[in-house]
């Protein structure tokens, strides 16, 4: 009899620890889908900012290129000017000095010329730049690194929903949702939405010159001289007629290259009014505390996984209807949980110094629902129960698809429905229990 007793503990002892990882797993397997839908969802908005400043990069470049170009031709026209003055100058000390100077004039008078040759040949190419590059190749890219950038800022809230929601799904948790949600969601709570802290540069001349900067800040200046070097020095000193050119072309490429340097704001100017709006860059926004950027630039996931079975009468033995119940409960269902639920935060990060929109470092990681003083600093308005009920609808609605699956499987309907619709009360007891004061430093 003392064997049979002992062997009933162990064997109770077996059901609880057999029980508790059960338990655990389910728990675990939530905590993971939310994790991944978290993490799902800022690799999403990483890719999307990346796209934007590499389309900012785009347009720096054919900006650049296209003003260093103009701002040749600038050069040329000063060489030629200044040129033109001191052979004149040249000529009339000449008379002065009885013709001490002529071997110097007679130079300058060659390399003016040639300056002007070398115009006139290059002048239909100018045309050609100005009447149909510029309009029908060059304005284009602009307007579709523009219309690029705009449609993935737009797109990107929405995209990182569904990628959320689905991978949190197929990871375990019947129902997921992303916190904040996407524009025209319908929050009735708070007044935050999902987007991207990015915005277009409001003011066209700042971004000119933000893109000008940026042309020699970046080092893109010295590509754009070496190239006009290389095909100056290089391809064209064996391209005419297959013979080196005289010393008049290689002094002149020599002048204008870096004096297109000096000239950049000049092209800038002039491609700034051509391209108009669609060369304007993308930049961050400011915001007014780091928890505002924080609250940004971070999404929060609920995960919930409804069980019918796991505090049933009927279900996973009984094992808590051996005692009575030693309380009356004054809201029903309040007591009697059933399924898991879990909470995750991701966030994108900048991995290349203060944030901007000119590299491609974004990337996405894992963090804390609330860092010490983060949720206090938001305000009342925005907090954690506040956030939990803009996501309830749909949480609120995939639960109850989940319920109902498991209806159709066999559970009892006041199991299924009842069971998932007093776990949802007591996730927002729960939700409103976690306030400012206990929140800090609050994981998972």
């Amino acid at each position: 009899m003392m064997t049979m007793a002992a062997l009933l503990i162990l064997m109770m002892l077996g059901w609880v620890v057999y029980d508790a990882g059960f338990a655990a797993r389910d728990s675990l397997n939530v905590q993971a889908a939310a994790d991944t839908a978290a993490y799902s969802h800022s690799s999403v908005e990483a890719r999307s900012m990346n796209m934007i400043a590499f389309a900012n990069v785009g347009k720096r470049v054919t900006f650049g290129m296209t003003s260093y170009y103009l701002a040749v031709w600038a050069a040329y026209i000063e060489l030629i000017a200044l040129a033109a003055v001191l052979t004149i100058a040249c000529w009339v000390a000449d008379v002065f000095t009885f013709g001490a100077l002529t071997s110097v004039c007679e130079k300058l008078t060659e390399f003016t010329i040639e300056t002007g040759i070398v115009m006139a040949k290059e002048a239909p190419d100018l045309a050609v730049f100005e009447g149909d590059l510029v309009r029908n190749y060059y304005k284009k890219d602009m307007e579709a690194f523009s219309n690029y950038q705009k449609y993935m800022a737009s797109l990107t809230p929405w995209w990182g929903w569904a990628e959320s929601t689905m991978r949190g799904m197929r990871n375990g948790a019947a129902a997921t949702a992303s916190w904040p949600p996407p524009k025209d969601w319908g929050a009735s709570q708070t007044d935050q939405i999902d987007e991207l802290p990015i915005q277009k540069m409001e003011n066209a001349v700042e971004a000119y010159a933000e893109l000008c900067v940026r042309v020699y800040s970046e080092f893109d200046i010295l590509v754009h001289l070496a190239d006009y070097s290389l095909k100056n020095f290089v391809i064209e000193r064996t391209a005419i007629d297959g013979e080196a050119f005289d010393w008049p072309r290689p002094v002149m490429f020599g002048i204008t290259g870096p004096l297109a340097v000096v000239n950049m704001p000049i092209g800038c100017a002039a491609m700034g009014v051509q391209f108009g709006g669609d060369v304007v860059p993308w930049e961050m926004k400011n915001y007014d505390s780091q928890a505002a950027w924080m609250q940004v630039a971070s999404n929060l996931v609920f995960a919930y996984n409804p069980d019918p079975t796991a505090m049933s009468a009927s279900g996973d033995r009984k094992k808590y209807e051996y005692l009575s119940a030693d309380y009356t409960s004054s809201v029903p269902l309040i007591y009697a949980g059933g399924g898991d639920f879990a909470v995750a935060k991701s966030e994108i990060s900048f991995q290349d110094g203060a944030p901007d929109l000119w590299r491609t470092s974004w990337t996405a990681r894992m963090r804390p629902v609330a860092l010490p003083g983060e949720w206090s600093s938001l305000g009342d308005d925005i907090t954690l129960v506040k956030a939990w009920r803009d996501v309830l609808p749909q949480i609120l609605l995939t639960s109850t698809i989940a319920s109902a699956a498991d209806m159709a499987g066999g559970a009892d309907i006041q199991d299924g429905l009842l069971g998932a619709g007093g776990d949802l009360i007591r996730m927002d007891a729960a939700m409103g229990g976690l306030t400012d004061d206990y929140i800090d430093g609050f994981p998972k």
